[in-house]
Formats: C-alpha cells, sequence, structure tokens
C-alpha cells in the first residue's frame, strides 16, 4: 500500500492524497497485500497511521464508522490507513473533529474487497 501526499494537504488546507493498493502478483513486489478487517466487533481498538505517528481510540458504539478519543488526529491525515488492534486494515480516514462534550474522534471510509474492486 503507498500513499501519496504533497504539500497542498499542508500549505492551503487542502487535503490531498491518493492510495495506492496493489497485489503482490500484479507489481511482482513479493509482499502480501494488507489483510483486511470485517469490521463486525463494536468496541475494539482503532488506530490511524498518519505521518507524524499511530493514533489510536476506541470504535464508537453507537455510530458507524467513528473512533472516540484518538487525540492529534488532524486536517491533512485523510487517506490514512485504519487498522483493528488485531493489525488488520479497516479503513482510511477522511475526517475528524470534536464532539460536544469536547471528546475528539476520527471518521473512516471502510475498505472491503467489494471496494478494492472499484465498483
Amino acid at each position: 500500500m503507498v500513499v501519496e501526499r504533497d504539500d497542498a494537504m499542508f500549505g492551503s488546507g487542502t487535503d490531498v492524497a491518493r492510495l495506492e493498493i496493489a497485489s503482490a502478483d500484479r507489481f511482482h513486489l513479493d509482499i502480501a497485500p494488507p489483510a483486511l478487517a470485517d469490521d463486525s466487533h463494536v468496541g475494539e481498538e482503532y488506530c490511524v497511521e498518519t505521518l507524524h505517528g499511530r493514533l489510536c481510540g476506541s470504535r464508537d458504539h453507537y455510530h458507524e464508522n467513528i473512533v472516540l478519543g484518538a487525540k492529534g488526529v488532524r486536517n491533512g491525515d485523510s487517506g490514512s490507513p485504519v487498522f483493528n488492534d488485531a493489525g488488520r486494515l479497516v479503513g482510511l480516514e477522511v475526517s475528524s473533529g470534536k464532539m460536544t462534550d469536547g471528546t475528539v474522534f476520527f471518521r473512516y471510509v471502510t475498505i472491503t474487497p467489494y471496494w478494492l474492486e472499484g465498483t
């Protein structure tokens, strides 16, 4: 998996990232593609791997695709991979913010085999 980023992400506040997920067979990299999670467990620790480190929180029990308490997620992190506590790829971070009670969160889009096929 390769995440390409450019200066536009940080200079102007524009968030630009391109993710390329390739199979080892197609590009002869001799590495396995990331293992996908089934995303069925609620309450697991989820971590986003950003350019400035791994930021972890707990998956929200009541809202789909939201991770609570991952302090430090910021503009420009969109496109960063999100992993569950078993090290399986769950999705890509797409936004972050604060709840009305001040709890920080980030939102992710789930990656599935269907999603990877580009359909």
